[in-house]
């Protein structure tokens, strides 16, 4: 959902249609060139997230359903875009964590002990990553090093 009236599907491998719910309206919402992830649509710090099927995410401003910027961190991504003070963190199947400027540009990268499974979002600047074997709860530090 995008909004309380507003929800995105995937409709085929390269499009995302919206959906009014008050009065049933489909409309095609985006079109690529490339084939996406059959993932849902993420609404995250006001934009939408949409999964490559390599190794990033085209960044969607939710009105016009243009690009606004896209992440490609050479690496398949797992779970959510987690929102941070700072921006977003996203994660690579390989255990790195990946955080990002509200621009989609990495800041840092960090490693974790494992392959990671999964990453959601529990607010409070909380995540939770799935590991092999684990379930970690994360707080995202909103200090940056060297301040």
């Amino acid at each position: 959902m995008i909004s309380p009236d507003r929800c995105l599907v995937p409709c085929g491998p390269r499009s995302v249609a919206s959906i009014r719910l008050s009065s049933g309206l489909v409309e095609r919402f985006f079109r690529h060139d490339a084939d996406l992830s059959s993932s849902a649509a993420q609404f995250t710090g006001g934009v939408v997230w949409l999964r490559e099927r390599g190794a990033g995410y085209l960044v969607v401003d939710p009105e016009a359903g243009s690009v606004l910027w896209n992440v490609d961190v050479r690496q398949p991504l797992v779970g959510e875009v987690v929102r941070d003070s700072e921006g977003f963190v996203v994660a690579g199947a390989g255990g790195l964590l990946f955080r990002l400027r509200s621009d989609g540009h990495v800041l840092e990268r960090s490693s974790s002990v494992t392959r990671v499974a999964a990453l959601r979002d529990l607010g409070a600047g909380e995540m939770l990553m799935v590991t092999k074997g684990t379930l970690r709860m994360i707080a995202i530090d909103p200090y940056r090093r060297g301040e």
